[in-house]
């Protein structure tokens, strides 16, 4: 239904006085159809953050996952900082009620991929915003699998995201691990990406080595191992990309989508006009396969990333957002703004 920005504030209401007034199919249709309406300049993003502010009596796992995903995306597109601040202690309010439910339960392992996804998001705000269930369940199943048990990927997950300390400690013995492949492939997943997120560049050094060398390894993980490395220390990942091309080359040059891919994520976090220039001599001298638009969207992401550095950046866009957010403040409660 194409209601008006009058009806749909009304609806706003109904929802925070009974949100059970309407079926819970109705209630994710609405949703959607608010979103669609909002995205295409229809709604204001008023009616949107207005609508939010029921969410925390919300009984639908998969109506508050769809909200979680959108409320994030409103965050991530603020400018300033104190609005970033209270739009987390906002979305704090709202989503507190669900984590609390979702730790005081054992979470079992599902096929139900939304459920999963619902799960994994109450755990990561949970272990965010530092509640303490959340904490303890992490660190300890990160332990039990340091020990080779087997952990519910769900908390593993969150727990060695959240637990860097321990993950550092236990650097050396999260990819000993991998030798244990196939034990699962998402644990595989899971463990390759962790490794990927140290900062220090011996360990960096390591695991791209390592990825090239373990023939255990899938053909898919070795390229994601460059792509992180390289999203962290992008001088490391293409000097190295560099050093072993025609390796890479040869697993990934023929395939269209996953080269051109590599050649996009290896180059485009390099920011200088002199990287610039070195990924463009580099591949005058080196055949770019199926990698040619990869190359051009990684040279262009350095021309952006050059702009940027230089204070060319524009900000506009976001600006907008936090007008409307600024006064949608006023409006709330004081028990709606978590605190901590």
């Amino acid at each position: 239904h194409t209601y008006p920005e009058e009806t749909m504030l009304a609806i706003a209401k109904q929802l925070r006085e009974d949100h059970t007034k309407f079926e819970t199919a109705q209630r994710y249709l609405y949703f959607e159809n608010l979103m669609e309406r909002m995205n295409t300049g229809d709604v204001s993003s008023t009616v949107f953050l207005e609508t939010s502010r029921y969410l925390s009596s919300e009984t639908n796992s998969l109506v508050v996952l769809a909200w979680a995903r959108q409320l994030l995306w409103f965050k991530n597109s603020l400018f300033m900082a104190e609005n970033t601040h209270l739009f987390d202690k906002y979305m704090h309010t709202l989503f507190k009620p669900h984590i609390e439910k979702t730790m005081a339960r054992e979470i079992e392992e599902t096929k139900d991929w939304n459920l999963a996804l619902f799960y994994q998001t109450m755990f990561y705000f949970g272990v965010k915003w530092r509640h303490e269930a959340a904490l303890v369940r992490g660190k300890e199943n990160v332990k039990r699998f340091l020990r080779g048990k087997h952990v519910n990927v769900i908390y593993l997950s969150f727990g060695l995201r959240h637990h860097k300390a321990l993950v550092k400690k236990s650097w050396m013995k999260l990819l000993k691990i991998l030798n244990t492949y196939p034990r699962s492939h998402i644990e595989f997943a899971l463990i390759i990406g962790h490794l990927c997120k140290t900062r220090n560049v011996k360990q960096q050094r390591y695991i791209l080595n390592y990825s090239l060398k373990c023939h255990k390894m899938p053909r898919s993980h070795k390229k994601k191992v460059l792509c992180r490395v390289s999203a962290r220390n992008p001088q490391l990942g293409w000097a190295f990309f560099k050093k072993h091309y025609h390796t890479y080359f040869a697993l990934f040059g023929e395939a269209q989508f996953t080269f051109d891919d590599l050649v996009e994520c290896v180059t485009g976090n390099l920011s200088t006009q002199k990287e610039y220039k070195d990924v463009r001599d580099f591949f005058k001298g080196h055949p770019v396969g199926s990698g040619a638009a990869g190359l051009k969207r990684g040279l262009h992401s350095i021309s952006l990333n050059v702009s940027k550095r230089s204070g060319n950046g524009s900000t506009h866009r976001r600006v907008d957002y936090d007008e409307v957010f600024t006064q949608f403040l006023d409006k709330l409660d004081d028990k709606e703004l978590a605190r901590r």
